[in-house]
């Protein structure tokens, strides 16, 4: 008894001190800048020291950074902003505190006054030691390169450089805001991204410029985030399969997962036959593939009885109908509606349903809907041969002409499924530290998709090409780094530049030919080449490496209407071109310098770099396999070459003098087999020397220059 009164008492002293440390800490009285926010000790603090410091005081605190992207935290980082003198951003992969894991533990050290007023901070960011900002302090070359966020031989990159730090006025939070912030934010209340170097921040200034940004299309997309994992499981929409992963039959079968793409290639990777982690999936050769490939996935449609009702009612209708616009009408009720158009016939599209054994939809479009228009024709169904009832006196009801039915059907906008349509999808998370960071592919019509990932269904073949291709981009890809969240969903995908000006084809061909990788894209590919063949056959590659002319690729000019095996790039050497000269175009049309381009690959792609400085690619554009990109097979092709030292890499050619003659086949060549499958089977892939290597800033200026020769056309 006594031992339980004891426990009694301990449990309510410490219930009190919680309760009053927690009423304390979060009190608006104490505490009014922190009113309204998740409240914590350090923020506390913060608050506490401004109070405390006299009209010329000043203070230093190292702290977390979550105050600086806190969506809720606006109100204070107004009151911290006009008091910041310098803010320097850290990361923990030094480990200068090592109980502390790195990955997840960014910290500042911040310099602030007591009495706020016009917003003036020195700013540095992608820190990992002090030494650093005494070094950039004192720095005063500026025409030495920007250190990026790696050196060359794969540590983190510690120097200084006077560029380095940034000054951050209203004016700078203001691009902030532009870029990467919805709904107008104030300046003084936006987050604080992480911009590397002074020249980082002069790109960011050619983004704004950009007048157009895909959430300003409005009504032209859709974003959706479709099956929550654990909901629509519970729902009887998806049922996982693991072991063994299900295999698709059709497109109309295949819920994508992050690891079947990349950037620019939608069949990147397949589950195991027995998938239980995120890792046992296997690479896709594009060479080998049949014309028909579909992958194995880890989710099915339906419920666990195969059932798969559920399913097909999930996916959304986009547009959804409207009156006036779109809306649906059956065989049934077509005389009930013509009794409103006065006699007049009613015209109707035809649209499929998700579930393909069901009969397509049948949309008339109206161009005037007024008064309770589906009420009189429910009572004109309930009441046949009877007059129209007085209360529906002000309904009226106008078609649309005939051209402006097909209009708006070419356009897109007549409902569908959005499982119908070719979409953008990107996945949801993302790792700045990455080799990517925005990785997006363009799907085929069919998919569904987890809700790891997120999709874009547009109105307009040609606006999606051509954004997917721009998110393809190094540039886009540096825009989605800097904003530094770690999800990419509409808020930070809405705010991206839409491109209209620019060698539009250029981009849409290279993606097109990027992504149509099999015949579940034969439909998207015609419906482009049918309009635009011209601009698809009259394309050229910027470089005449001799590995861009084989005979696992069409040449541009050589391309049908009809999609067949050889239309889409398929060796690794052409498309890395293909990426490469998106990069190009998509810098070209935003206005930006070669330099800058260069800059942003150089210090915000350390990982891309890293393995651009070691990648190989043999006589036929495959790309050799190595340890640093843990490619299967790397070990025992590495084993192999040591056996032949005449084998060893060449330099990187001079993209100038690239020729035909450059890349005669070796006469011996090196034949790989690995296992795959979690051991079930075996690939075996021969590489052809001469192996050279690949010099990507090199490569930029070549293309830069081979674009600015041509004229531009949207």
């Amino acid at each position: 008894m006594e031992r339980g009164e004891h426990e009694k008492s301990t449990y309510a002293v410490a219930l009190t001190a919680s309760i009053g440390a927690n009423s304390f800490l979060c009190s608006n009285s104490l505490y009014p800048e922190l009113a309204g926010i998740q409240t914590n000790l350090y923020k506390n603090f913060i608050a506490r020291s401004w109070a405390v410091l006299s009209s010329t005081g000043v203070c230093g605190l190292l702290h977390p950074e979550a105050i600086f992207d806190d969506p809720k935290g606006g109100d204070f980082r107004r009151e911290y902003y006009k008091r910041l003198k310098a803010h320097y951003h850290f990361k923990n992969e030094l480990l200068l505190f090592s109980g502390i894991h790195h990955a997840v533990s960014p910290f500042s050290i911040n310099i602030f006054k007591g009495i706020g007023n016009n917003v003036s901070m020195i700013c540095g960011f992608n820190l990992y030691t002090p030494s650093t900002i005494l070094a950039s302090l004192t720095h005063q070359r500026e025409s030495d390169p920007i250190p990026g966020i790696k050196t060359d031989d794969g540590n983190w990159d510690t120097r200084g450089h006077c560029h380095r730090l940034i000054k951050v006025t209203e004016e700078e939070l203001s691009i902030f805001a532009t870029l990467f912030e919805e709904n107008e934010t104030d300046p003084l209340e936006t987050k604080l991204p992480q911009i590397h170097s002074q020249e980082i921040l002069d790109v960011l200034r050619k983004f704004i410029k950009v007048q157009l940004r895909l959430v300003d299309l409005k009504g032209e997309y859709m974003p959706t985030e479709m099956f929550h994992e654990a909901n629509a499981q519970r729902d009887g929409i998806i049922t996982r399969q693991e072991s063994p992963a299900f295999q698709t039959a059709d497109p109309s079968e295949w819920v994508l997962s992050g690891p079947h793409f990349f950037v620019g290639t939608p069949l990147n990777k397949t589950p195991r036959i027995s998938c239980t982690h995120n890792n046992a999936y296997d690479s896709i050769d594009l060479t080998a593939i049949p014309a028909d490939y579909l992958p194995r996935a880890v989710y099915r449609p339906g419920d666990r009885k195969g059932n798969r009702s559920k399913f097909y009612d999930s996916i959304a209708i986009w547009p959804p109908p409207s009156l006036p616009g779109f809306w649906p009408v059956t065989h049934a009720d077509v005389p009930h509606w013509e009794s409103l158009l006065n006699g007049e016939k009613l015209r109707r599209d035809s649209a499929p349903q998700a579930d393909p054994a069901k009969p397509p939809l049948y949309y008339a479009c109206f161009s005037k809907a007024e008064g309770d228009v589906l009420g009189a024709v429910s009572w004109i169904r309930d009441h046949p041969g009877e007059a129209l009832h007085q209360r529906f006196s002000e309904v009226a009801l106008m078609q649309a002409m005939d051209h402006l039915t097909h209009e708006f059907v070419e356009d897109g906008l007549l409902p569908q499924p959005i499982s119908i349509r070719p979409r953008h999808v990107n996945r949801k998370m993302v790792q700045p530290a990455n080799e990517r960071t925005l990785i997006p592919a363009l799907m085929p019509p069919g998919i569904t998709h987890m809700d790891g990932l997120f999709s874009l269904t547009f109105a307009k073949l040609r606006d999606l090409l051509t954004f997917n291709a721009a998110a393809s981009s190094v540039p886009y890809d540096f825009v989605v780094k800097a904003a530094g969240k770690a999800n990419c969903r509409h808020d930070v995908v809405g705010q991206l530049p839409f491109l209209t000006t620019g060698n539009l084809p250029a981009l849409r061909s290279r993606i097109l030919r990027l992504s149509c990788l099999t015949t579940a894209y034969a439909d998207l590919w015609r419906e482009y080449a049918i309009e635009h063949g011209e601009d698809l056959r009259s394309q050229r590659w910027a470089s005449d490496d001799a590995r861009l002319h084989n005979d696992v690729e069409c040449a541009w000019s050589a391309l049908p209407d009809d999609w067949e095996w050889h239309c889409p790039l398929r060796t690794d050497f052409a498309r890395r071109q293909a990426l490469l000269e998106i990069d190009v175009l998509v810098a070209q049309a935003l206005g930006l310098t070669l330099e800058q381009l260069l800059t942003i690959y150089r210090v915000q792609f350390p990982v891309m770099r890293g393995y651009e400085l070691l990648d190989e690619y043999d006589a036929r554009g495959t790309r050799i396999l190595n340890t640093a990109r843990k490619d299967p097979g790397a070990t025992e092709l590495r084993t192999l070459r040591a056996e032949r030292p005449d084998l060893s890499p060449s330099p990187p050619s001079s993209p100038s003098s690239s020729s035909p003659s450059s890349f005669i086949l070796h006469p011996s060549s090196l034949t790989v087999t690995w296992p795959i499958d979690n051991g079930l089977t075996s690939v075996t892939k021969t590489f052809h020397p001469p192996f050279t290597r690949v010099d990507r800033e090199a490569e930029y200026r070549q293309a830069w220059e081979f674009f600015s020769s041509t004229v531009p056309v949207t």
